[in-house]
């Protein structure tokens, strides 16, 4: 999937919300279904858990969501819209990665893959639309949350500490670090660091869009207004964009490369200080 393509199937989305959304569970079976066209759906124990735990998982966000909804509580940005454009895109670096890879595809390559896209999906997993108050307190509220869907569908310890581990480090205030600890090192899914980065990519990837990131702006603004109505006014002055792709909308994987996100990213930049 290049750049073109992942920006159709965002654009859809976010064209759906809310009137005739299709449900997160079919976004995810989509996309699964996608990532396993180059090559059989594999049977070992280990990945099924995470196959079948992502499949609940996702029944589980929709029908949190529709119930939010309907209460008006839903968050303005961190809500199935969120987890299924991060999904998605979180989806299309990995499938990029495939394509710069020297290492041949298969059942051990794959379940890293789909650990990558469990983790993903949970990232916000019961977000309450707030900002954190300590280093990772959000992600810890997903992270509680996930954990007894990941015992119940017998995700080995190992694959429950590597998803904790990338859940934890989407904290926007760690992006930074997280990009600088894979600084000059082989990118390898069994790298654990080098699925953060993905993740932490994908969390933004949407919002670095120059045809989407506005109105997911608009969205955040929403949902801080009712909390924090100096910082939701401030996230929609002229310079707030600037500041956001300078300091966050960072992408340095090869995956990202590839896709040509840092350059859309500069353009922009160079765009707004014009």
């Amino acid at each position: 999937m290049n750049l073109c393509g992942l920006r159709v199937q965002l654009q859809s989305l976010q064209q759906s919300w809310p009137a005739k959304w299709p449900g997160i569970e079919s976004v995810v079976q989509q996309t699964l279904d996608r990532m396993q066209q180059a090559y059989p759906p594999t049977r070992e124990a280990a990945s099924l858990a995470l196959t079948h735990c992502m499949l609940h998982l996702a029944g589980v966000i929709e029908a949190d969501g529709v119930s939010k909804a309907k209460l008006g509580k839903e968050p303005g940005y961190h809500n199935r819209l969120h987890m299924a454009q991060a999904f998605v895109s979180m989806s299309c670096l990995l499938l990029t990665q495939r394509e710069l890879g020297a290492k041949p595809l298969n059942s051990a390559y794959a379940h890293r893959e789909l650990l990558a896209l469990l983790a993903m999906l949970a990232h916000d997993l019961f977000h309450p639309g707030l900002q954190n108050q300590a280093q990772g307190e959000i992600e810890h509220i997903a992270v509680s949350a996930l954990q007894p869907h990941l015992d119940f569908f017998g995700v080995s310890t190992e694959d429950q500490t590597d998803i904790v581990g990338i859940i934890l480090q989407t904290d926007p205030t760690l992006t930074a670090a997280v990009h600088q600890d894979c600084q000059g090192k082989v990118f390898d899914l069994a790298d654990t660091r080098c699925l953060c980065l993905l993740a932490v990519e994908a969390d933004i990837l949407a919002s670095a869009l120059p045809d989407l990131g506005p109105k997911l702006t608009q969205f955040l603004a929403q949902e801080w207004a009712p909390h924090y109505p100096q910082a939701a006014q401030n996230l929609l002055l002229p310079n707030a964009r600037a500041g956001f792709l300078k300091h966050q909308a960072l992408f340095s994987s090869p995956a990202s490369v590839r896709l040509g996100m840092p350059a859309l990213v500069q353009a922009q930049i160079q765009e707004a200080l014009l």
